[in-house]
């Protein structure tokens, strides 16, 4: 995905569920982890609504995935190596 003169490789994730939702941003659960994510990172292809209980997809910049550990370690490790 390319955002204006950069390119962007995103990340989808299934089933997330929204916990608590603010104007600023979400909180959700991926897997078992529980992250924050503000309104503007999410891409396209996410069919969440933003809203507290709200299930769906989430697409994010790798990025973010990767900065907020939700991509697993063997994957983290082949991207440092090359």
């Amino acid at each position: 995905m390319e955002f204006g003169a950069w390119e962007v490789t995103a990340v989808t994730f299934n089933d997330v569920q929204v916990l608590a939702a603010g104007p600023l941003g979400f909180r959700c659960r991926i897997g078992d982890q529980v992250i924050y994510v503000g309104r503007a990172v999410p891409l396209a292809g996410t069919t969440l609504v933003y809203r507290d209980g709200d299930r769906g997809r989430l697409v994010l910049p790798e990025w973010f995935a990767e900065a907020n550990g939700l991509l697993p370690d063997r994957e983290r490790e082949q991207k440092l190596a090359g």
